[in-house]
């Protein structure tokens, strides 16, 4: 027996929809009662789940959309681990429930826009329209998936119709040209130099014109020859943005940076605060950076932007600067042109330190009879 509804509350119209559709069902092979438990017994977190383990592995950046996922959607909190392999060691990542299970525990099938809605309005107030603009790409992939393959009686997606102008996001966001002057950059080195931790990142990015998150999940062991011509950090294809291997070379200012860092014993991470994560929280000390600078209305990847200014200003060659940014350069340079470009890059660095030096008011008095040459 199917029970399609309560008589005397269902209309004849909706019944009789039921009763097709559950006559379907019959003709593939399913059993109506069955199908309409999973619409409740399927959560999102299973789904979210189900999609993590089958899709993201073979996605480009899939580590970072599984942690929109479970941070944004799931309620959950990473948490790592030492673990051997033989005489070497590596730290695993696990993830575990936090006390605000989001939407980790609601039936799949029953989350509307309006829900998805409310939940991005939450994050944008709380930590920007960005922030909200990945958490709404995130969850659109579960759904998504969840409609190409009848995952939790899912047919139509409940974030099909979202967008970025959803989470108020405009175009204008999107086109961000903030760059620090040389007044604000002079106020932000200095705090950063109290600024522990955070403060050498600042500064980090600045003297290398990198991603946050390229610095901020860096290892100890991508990191070579610090003590030769060319040091340099290596970011694995499998966290970097476009997905192929990237080398930073790595200017004297940022080898001291690194050598200003305490190391955690048995640890790899180089920017962390207990030895066991590498540090995930900006917010909290980028507004003690702007109290103690005066300098507000800018974000960290506002720093990427600024050094390559300077490198412009400089009249470094568009080409080799985009190469220190790590930016594909498509067309044919792409497919011919397979050289690292190291010389180039470092020479890049070099200048774009002596500037910050300059700017900053840390350059070495003794050299004021050098004359710069053009790059």
């Amino acid at each position: 027996m199917v029970t399609l509804g309560r008589a005397g509350t269902m209309k004849l119209a909706s019944a009789r929809k039921a009763a097709w559709e559950a006559l379907q069902q019959m003709q593939r092979g399913l059993n109506p009662n069955h199908e309409k438990r999973k619409l409740v017994i399927e959560t999102f977190g299973a789904l979210a789940e189900m999609y993590i383990a089958e899709e993201l592995p073979q996605k480009r950046q899939g580590h970072e959309v599984a942690r929109y996922i479970r941070n944004d959607w799931l309620g959950q909190e990473s948490h790592q681990t030492k673990v051997w392999q033989g005489l070497r060691s590596s730290w695993k990542t696990e993830w575990k429930d936090g006390k605000d299970p989001i939407f980790r525990n609601r039936p799949a099938a029953l989350i509307t826009r309006e829900d998805i809605l409310a939940r991005l309005n939450t994050i944008r107030r709380a930590r920007g329209p960005h922030a909200a603009r990945h958490a709404l790409s995130a969850v659109r992939r579960v759904f998504n998936y969840a409609a190409e393959r009848g995952h939790a009686g899912i047919t139509v997606s409940p974030a099909a119709m979202l967008r970025d102008k959803s989470v108020g996001i405009t175009g204008a966001m999107m086109r961000r040209q903030r760059i620090l002057t040389e007044d604000e950059i002079k106020l932000v080195w200095d705090a950063a130099t109290d600024a522990g931790m955070f403060g050498v990142l600042v500064k980090m990015l600045l003297a290398t014109a990198q991603r946050r998150d390229d610095w901020a999940q860096a290892r100890w062991s991508e990191l070579s020859g610090l003590d030769s011509d060319y040091p340099v950090l290596t970011v694995p294809a499998a966290r970097y943005k476009v997905g192929q291997t990237h080398e930073v070379p790595l200017p004297p200012l940022a080898v001291e940076l690194l050598r200003s860092l305490p190391r955690f014993a048995g640890s790899d991470w180089i920017f962390t605060v207990n030895g066991k994560n590498s540090i995930s929280e900006f917010a909290r000390p980028k507004r003690k950076l702007d109290k103690a600078s005066g300098v507000t209305g800018w974000t960290l990847h506002d720093l990427r932007r600024t050094g390559r200014t300077i490198m412009a200003n400089l009249e470094i060659a568009d080409e080799t600067a985009e190469r220190v940014l790590g930016h594909s350069l498509g067309g044919l340079m792409a497919t011919y042109n397979v050289s690292r470009h190291r010389k180039q890059k470092m020479a890049a660095l070099v200048a774009l330190e002596a500037d910050l030096l300059r700017i900053v008011g840390d350059a070495d008095d003794t050299q004021d009879n050098v004359i710069k040459l053009r790059a």
